[in-house]
């Protein structure tokens, strides 16, 4: 999901107000996310915690939650052998498919009480 992000302070709450539409009823669900702030552009990725142990760090859960591109991993030799490539793959390994977020945000649209 991708959200802009216009100029200016109604730009800024215009999106905190879009943004949050959608991660409120995703924390009610329990639904695992990360938010990406660019520069004009703010990017939910939605995840699938069963699968937040990839291929690319096998020793530990990736800890998605990352700050400024950094990525939490509790294995020291994974941490170290980390790159873009492994970041990367991690990413799209533990992220719901296009097909499965948009099932979610169909239930989420569905849903009164979200």
């Amino acid at each position: 999901l991708v959200f802009p992000v216009a100029d200016g302070d109604a730009g800024v709450a215009a999106a905190a107000r879009a943004v949050i539409s959608v991660t409120d009823p995703l924390r009610a669900r329990k639904i695992p996310f990360n938010v990406i702030f660019l520069q004009h552009r703010v990017v939910i990725i939605l995840r699938a915690r069963e699968r937040e142990i990839t291929s690319f760090f096998s020793q530990c859960k990736l800890a998605s939650v990352h700050y400024c591109g950094t990525f939490l991993l509790d294995a020291q030799e994974e941490y170290e052998a980390a790159n873009a490539e492994s970041a990367v793959g991690a990413l799209r390994e533990s992220s719901l498919t296009q097909q499965e977020a948009d099932k979610v945000l169909a239930e989420l649209s569905e849903c009164a009480e979200c």
